[in-house]
């Protein structure tokens, strides 16, 4: 793995941590911290394409993150500035690993933690949990599937891509 693509990677998960605090504070994900990570994401992987990355890679990493980000905000499984931090750390961090096996283990993660997380809330703690689960930031939840999905990628592939 270059040292480029651990620095996106970090980066990333700086971008998704601020987020996770603000999100858990206020409800809300800003613009000013999703936007220029989608555009800079994106410049990046353009950049990237000009010096050998493949542009069939690119084009299928972009077109697979909007998609399901864009998804996932349409069925109303998230807000808009979930879905937009979450675009932003795919464009980031995906490069580092194989075509779409970090969007596809932080999908898995974030769909066992909030499973877990609804799971809780039905059954062991419903007073503890009075506000629907879909009421609460998913900041939190988002942080934690990207470390662990990036764990996982780290562990399975060695960072290679």
């Amino acid at each position: 793995m270059a040292l480029t693509d651990l620095a996106l990677i970090l980066a990333a998960g700086i971008l998704l941590a601020a987020g996770a605090l603000i999100d858990h504070r206020s409800g809300r994900i800003p613009n000013w911290l999703t936007l220029p990570a989608i555009l800079s994401g994106a410049v990046i992987m353009s950049i990237r394409c000009l010096y050998g990355y493949p542009v069939w890679t690119a084009a299928l990493t972009i077109a697979g993150s909007l998609s399901l980000t864009y998804l996932l905000w349409l069925a109303g499984c998230w807000g808009g500035g979930d879905a937009k931090v979450c675009l932003g750390i795919f464009l980031l961090a995906s490069p580092g690993f194989p075509v779409l096996c970090f969007v596809a283990v932080f999908s898995g993660c974030l769909a066992v933690l909030l499973a877990g997380r609804h799971l809780y809330c039905r059954t062991i703690s419903r007073r503890a949990c009075r506000k629907d689960v879909r009421g609460r930031p998913l900041g939190l939840s988002l942080f934690a599937a990207y470390v662990l999905s990036a764990g996982a990628c780290f562990g399975v592939y060695g960072g290679l891509a």
